[in-house]
C-alpha cells in the first residue's frame, strides 16, 4: 500500500508540472501569435489568468487538497505565474495583471507572517534537534519553513550544498572507531579534481566560442559550469563529513548527501563478507561505494527507508558497502557475520 501511494504521489506530481509546462507554455506562444493581435485584451486577460490564478488551483488540486503541501505554498505558486505573466503579456496590455497586483502585495504580507509564525516554532525543533547532523537540521529548517513536499526537500538539498561547498571547509572528519566513510579508497578526491580541471578547460573553450555569437548564451553556459563545480565540492564535503556511524544501538546510514537513514540495531540482521561480482543489482538493495564493488552487505530484518536527495526515497533490504576502514567496519559489526 505505501509503494502504491508513493507512486500515485509520483504520479500526481509528474501530471501538475507536466500541465503547468504545457500550459506555460501555450500562453507564451498565443502572445507571439496572430491571435492575440486579432483580441489582445480577451488573450492577454485568458493568459494572466491562466497563469496567475488557473495553475494555483490545479495545484490546490493535486497537493493541498489532498495533504501533500500546506495552503502556504499556494503563495508562491501564485507568484511564480504572476512573474511569467509580466515577461509573456505585452506590457499595454497588462490591466488585470495590475489588479491582481494588490493581491499579490496582500499574499506577501501573509507569506511574512506564515513564515515568522514557522520559524519561531522551529527555534524548539531545532533546539531539540541539536545532536542531529548538519544535513539533518538543515532539512528540518526547510521543511519546517515551506512544508513536507518536495519543494521543501529540494531547497533543503540546494542549501545543503551550498553550505558544505563554501562553509564547511574548517570542519575536520570525524575520526572515531565508530564512523565509516566511502570516498577514500576509490581515490574520489583525485577524480574529483581531475572533473574540476575538465570542466574548467571545456567551459572556457566553450564560453570563447559560444561568446561570437551571444553573449547572454556564454556566460548561461558559464554558470552552469560553476554550479556543476559547485555540486560537485559539496557532495564531497558531505563524503568526508558525514559518515556512516554505529554505536552498537543505533545504525546511522550516510553516504554523505546521497542517502541517509537511522535503523535501530534490532533491524540489522547480518553482515556479510563479498566476493567480486556477488552484490546483487536490484530495486530494494542501496550501493554505497563509488567505484569499486561492494565487498561487504547489510542485511535488514524489516525493508528500511532511506532519504536521497530532493526528497527521493527508497525502501531496502540491504546495504553493500566499500568502507575505507575495513578492519574498524569489522570490528564493528562482528556479532552480525555469521562466519
Amino acid at each position: 500500500m505505501t509503494r502504491e501511494r508513493a507512486s500515485a504521489g509520483r504520479s500526481g506530481s509528474l501530471s501538475f508540472w507536466g500541465f503547468a509546462a504545457g500550459l506555460a507554455a501555450i500562453c507564451a506562444a498565443m502572445a507571439r501569435t496572430r491571435i492575440f493581435d486579432r483580441a489582445p485584451d480577451m488573450v492577454a486577460f485568458g493568459t494572466t489568468f491562466d497563469l496567475c490564478l488557473t495553475i494555483p488551483v490545479v495545484y490546490w488540486f493535486f497537493f493541498v487538497r489532498t495533504r501533500k503541501a500546506t495552503p502556504a505554498t499556494l503563495i508562491p505558486i501564485f507568484g511564480v505565474g504572476f512573474l511569467l505573466a509580466r515577461v509573456v503579456v505585452p506590457r499595454e496590455h497588462q490591466e488585470f495583471l495590475h489588479s491582481l497586483a494588490k493581491v499579490s502585495s496582500v499574499l506577501e504580507l501573509v507569506l511574512c507572517g506564515v513564515l515568522f509564525v514557522r520559524v519561531r516554532r522551529l527555534r524548539r525543533t531545532l533546539r531539540d534537534a541539536a545532536n542531529s547532523d548538519t544535513v539533518d537540521r538543515i532539512r528540518i529548517a526547510m521543511t519546517g519553513i515551506l512544508g513536507n513536499g518536495r519543494a521543501g526537500e529540494l531547497v533543503a538539498t540546494e542549501v545543503a550544498i551550498l553550505y558544505y561547498a563554501f562553509f564547511s571547509w574548517r570542519r575536520r572528519p570525524r575520526r572515531s572507531e565508530n564512523d565509516f566513510t566511502f570516498y577514500r579508497a576509490s581515490g574520489w578526491g583525485t577524480i574529483l579534481f581531475v572533473l574540476i580541471l575538465l570542466i574548467a578547460g571545456e567551459g572556457f573553450a566553450a564560453h570563447v566560442f559560444l561568446a561570437r555569437w551571444s553573449a547572454k548564451a556564454a556566460w548561461t553556459f558559464t554558470a552552469l559550469d560553476i554550479y556543476s563545480v559547485i555540486w560537485l565540492l559539496g557532495d564531497f564535503q558531505g563524503l568526508r563529513l558525514c559518515p556512516l556511524t554505529f554505536d552498537g544501538r543505533t545504525l546511522r546510514i550516510r553516504l554523505g548527501l546521497r542517502w541517509s537513514a537511522d535503523v535501530p540495531a534490532e533491524n540489522v540482521a547480518s553482515v556479510a563478507r563479498l566476493s567480486p561480482g556477488a552484490f546483487p543489482k536490484a530495486k530494494d538493495v542501496l550501493r554505497f561505494s563509488m567505484l569499486e564493488e561492494p565487498r561487504y552487505a547489510i542485511h535488514f530484518r524489516e525493508p528500511v527507508p532511506v532519504s536521497g536527495m530532493v526528497g527521493l526515497t527508497r525502501r531496502v533490504r540491504a546495504i553493500g558497502l566499500f568502507p575505507d576502514q575495513p578492519e574498524e567496519f569489522e570490528r564493528a559489526f562482528s556479532a552480525y557475520f555469521a562466519d
